[in-house]
């Protein structure tokens, strides 16, 4: 047993020491910051990457603005830009095909690109003469964060202004990767004392501890929602409908109503997002 003493100490190191390529793989981004005109706010966000990505296969993040006057709102999904370079082309190209994809009921009045914030970004606009409002997509790449964007508000100045103004605010704190000492010095330490605590044990062959039993921590309560085009349950990450398509963007508009378990919800939903009853036609 002394002899193998060595031996196992060797591969515990050695197996340390191969996960140190995959801990400094390990990334996060920056989350977007917005400075939003006067009455908006940030309505909610789900942290990155807890959102469906369409480039960043861990997923994305979203913060969703809204104007506390007339309910306008800008969806911003982030997530990590693709190693390849998006040109202005592309970005309109991108826009344009969401467009089509989450408002193929309505009419792409305009596409192209502009500038926000300094950065080059495509664009893709139509027309939604029901509500007399502009539903807009916006692709845009900052700092090695991809935003994929998407603003409903009513089709006057006034309103387009504060949403250009909001868009023009996106910054994203350009990233200087984690120090590689902070990483390679506590695995080091770690791989330090789990060979002595082994090794000691080893030597010791004391007669094995009783186990000790834990009660297992409750678990919070799950996360449901449901989707509002065919009240289908959605997965915990998932941003469409598995079932029908449909995603959040497919509903909006001023008009809300209250379902019966207390949640506000689009007018349009056929269903609850949070209890998935089914609501009365409108």
């Amino acid at each position: 047993m002394k002899n193998q003493i060595p031996i196992i100490g060797c591969v515990l190191i050695y197996l340390a020491i191969a996960l140190i390529p995959i801990a400094l793989s390990a990334e996060s981004i920056s989350k977007p910051n917005v400075s939003p005109p006067e009455n908006w706010y940030l309505e909610s966000e789900s942290p990155y990457p807890q959102e469906g990505g369409q480039y960043d296969p861990q997923g994305a993040g979203l913060l969703t603005y809204e104007d506390g006057v007339d309910y306008d709102f800008v969806m911003i999904f982030y997530e990590k830009a693709p190693t390849y370079t998006l040109t202005a082309a592309a970005l309109e190209t991108k826009a344009t095909t969401n467009f089509l994809n989450y408002h193929e009921e309505y009419t792409l009045d305009n596409s192209g690109t502009l500038t926000l914030g300094g950065s080059p970004a495509g664009y893709a606009i139509g027309y939604d003469s029901e509500s007399d409002c502009n539903r807009l997509e916006v692709t845009l790449v900052k700092n090695d964060v991809y935003m994929s964007i998407y603003a409903y508000y009513d089709a006057t100045t006034e309103d387009e202004d504060q949403v250009l103004a909001l868009l023009n605010s996106i910054s994203v704190k350009e990233s200087n990767g984690i120090p590689w000492l902070l990483i390679i010095v506590p695995i080091v330490v770690a791989i330090a004392v789990i060979a002595v605590v082994v090794i000691i044990l080893l030597r010791r062959r004391k007669k094995p501890a009783k186990p000790i039993t834990t009660t297992p921590k409750p678990q919070p309560p799950e996360d449901k929602r449901f989707c509002m085009e065919c009240g289908n349950r959605l997965s915990a990450k998932g941003f469409y409908c598995n079932n029908c398509g449909s995603s959040a963007r497919n509903f909006g508009g001023p008009k809300t109503k209250t379902c019966h378990c207390g949640t506000v919800i689009p007018a349009t939903a056929k269903f609850c997002s949070a209890c998935g009853a089914k609501q009365a036609p409108t």
